[in-house]
């Protein structure tokens, strides 16, 4: 008997798996809190936080 389809949130799910996080500020381990970034210790304009994958040395923040 053939599996049956799965279901369209699931697929997603993998879709967005496979092509990782979107790489904003907001979601790099070296964005704090706060703001700085913490690798060039500044506070990056907000036109640069709201860029998808601008920054080459964006790093996925460990969510737990």
């Amino acid at each position: 008997m053939p599996r049956p389809p799965m279901p369209p949130l699931l697929a997603q799910y993998f879709e967005w798996r496979a092509n990782g996080p979107p790489q904003f500020c907001h979601n790099c381990i070296k964005y704090a809190d706060y703001g700085t970034c913490l690798k060039f210790d500044m506070d990056p304009p907000e036109e640069f936080t709201q860029q998808q994958g601008i920054c080459p040395d964006w790093e996925e923040d460990v969510p737990f």
